[in-house]
């Protein structure tokens, strides 16, 4: 060829494109691994408790009441009026909300993967409105319900108060809200202070549904790498090596999420939008496999930059370097992400935690 130049330059395309191959085996690989810790993540959440979600307390008043609707009757060949008796459910929802929470985190682990998991104690307080039912109403029935995310994480029996008075609490919500505990409660119409005493363990994220029509939340932990997401960030917090403080406010003018509490308890949707809850997730302040994707996205950057070193070597020296050689050479760099760096950033990973308590 009369351009040797141009021939080295089409050769070396050509095999950056054929070590583009195991580059990207080498992206599987850290997708592989990736899965593997979150099988473990959900392997611990399954026995420890899932993430958490906490809703309430609220008041649910069920009843009967008798509704007169038109009806074809065959016989008389003519629309006739019929009474009969239909359910109700009205969710009513605190004026005051006030929590606060202390969370334990320790780290699990299944292999190599560690996954934080926490205990919170949670003291809640709250004002409900017990309301009078409709006139004619029957089987009248009142309801405290507390929602959380996965009931597993109870640690012992939650504890409900009506004014001081302990309630009987029973597991179910008795709605379409699949998760939580209630108590029954027998009184007259009227404003009553709730308070709730939770202890609950989950994994990954705590959540609140802000539902009261002022809702303060205070929570504190000894985990040093918090995650504020969700909706509402904290109206102050402290952040350090012992841990994490960190105080909410807001009100029903500023969320919807009693709309998404209502809509889960009559009818079972559950799913809240993440700027419906005050949220705050353990982060994981170093995702090994996080970093080993990113790195693996400039492997084929220090490719070219070898390659073109040693095109550059070869126009200014007038020294051949075979194809073969650069290869061997892109080669290498490939295949060092998927064996000594991904190896011993995971070795490295599983040292730091020497002295952990496994599971």
């Amino acid at each position: 060829m009369k351009n040797p130049l141009l021939w080295k330059s089409i050769s070396l395309a050509l095999l950056v494109i054929v070590l583009m191959i195991p580059l990207s085996m080498v992206r599987s690989a850290i997708a592989e691994r990736a899965e593997f810790r979150h099988e473990a993540q959900q392997d611990i959440a399954t026995s420890w408790g899932g993430e958490q979600r906490l809703v309430g307390p609220l008041l649910v008043q069920k009843y009967e009441i008798l509704v007169a609707k038109e009806a074809w009757d065959e016989k008389l060949d003519a629309y006739v009026e019929k009474k009969a008796w239909e359910p109700r459910t009205v969710v009513l929802f605190p004026d005051r909300l006030e929590i606060r929470g202390d969370a334990t985190v320790q780290q699990r682990y299944r292999g190599i993967h560690a996954v934080p998991v926490y205990s919170a104690d949670l003291a809640i307080e709250a004002t409900l409105e017990v309301p009078p039912a409709p006139t004619g109403a029957r089987n009248i029935v009142n309801r405290v319900v507390v929602g959380v995310g996965d009931t597993r994480g109870f640690r012992q029996q939650p504890l409900l108060r009506l004014d001081e008075t302990p309630l009987e609490v029973l597991p179910g919500t008795e709605t379409a809200m699949r998760n939580g505990v209630h108590a029954i409660l027998d009184v007259e119409p009227g404003r009553y202070p709730v308070s709730a005493e939770l202890a609950l363990g989950g994994t990954g994220r705590f959540s609140v549904a802000p539902v009261g029509g002022n809702t303060i939340m205070q929570l504190s932990s000894n985990w040093p790498h918090p995650r504020f997401s969700g909706g509402y960030l904290p109206e102050k917090s402290d952040i350090g090596a012992a841990g994490f403080q960190a105080d909410w406010q807001t009100s029903l003018y500023a969320t919807t999420a009693r709309e998404a509490v209502e809509s889960c308890a009559r009818h079972g949707n559950c799913n809240f939008a993440p700027t419906q809850l005050i949220t705050v997730e353990l982060a994981d302040p170093v995702n090994i496999y996080l970093l080993n994707e990113r790195s693996t996205k400039y492997g084929m950057l220090f490719v070219l930059v070898v390659f073109g070193v040693f095109l550059v070597f070869e126009v200014l020296k007038r020294l051949r370097v075979h194809p073969v050689q650069y290869g061997m050479v892109g080669l290498g760099q490939a295949l060092f992400f998927t064996g000594p760096y991904l190896e011993s950033v995971e070795t490295l990973a599983h040292d730091s935690g020497a002295g952990r308590n496994r599971r």
